[in-house]
């Protein structure tokens, strides 16, 4: 009797189990793309800060300078600034992404390469605004 027992409690937990599992998966899958939308807007906060900074800097003109926090995402893949842009490219899970702001003005420099929270400087120079990672 007590072996019918629980095989009869094994079957019903089994039921259960398979009747559960796509609701399960589809679950996994929704908190996957919350999780990948927060990264983003994070992301895209970040490149407005660098954004907000380089054109105050190079509105007020030579001295002017502006050092301020940035968070980098944990799925950094690379930072550069080329041909007066910004960008950073992140790995998705459906591969790599890059997120990149434009600018009327020369811009150089460079930006931190890891992840994390790091303090970055724009300044305004006579050709442009340059951009530096503070140490």
């Amino acid at each position: 009797m007590k072996g019918q027992a629980a095989i009869e409690y094994m079957t019903v937990f089994g039921i259960a189990l398979l009747v559960s599992a796509p609701f399960i998966v589809e679950a996994h899958d929704a908190i996957n793309e919350l999780r990948q939308g927060t990264s983003n807007i994070a992301l895209q906060s970040t490149l407005d800060d660098i954004e907000v900074a380089i054109d105050t800097v190079s509105a007020s003109g030579e001295p002017a300078v502006r050092t301020f926090p940035v968070e980098l995402p944990a799925n950094l893949n690379s930072t550069s600034i080329e041909e007066n842009a910004t960008i950073i490219e992140v790995n998705t899970p459906h591969g790599t992404s890059r997120h990149f702001r434009t600018f009327d003005i020369n811009v150089s420099g460079e930006l931190p390469e890891s992840s994390g929270n790091h303090m970055i400087r724009t300044e305004a120079t006579s050709d442009g605004v340059e951009v530096v990672p503070v140490s």
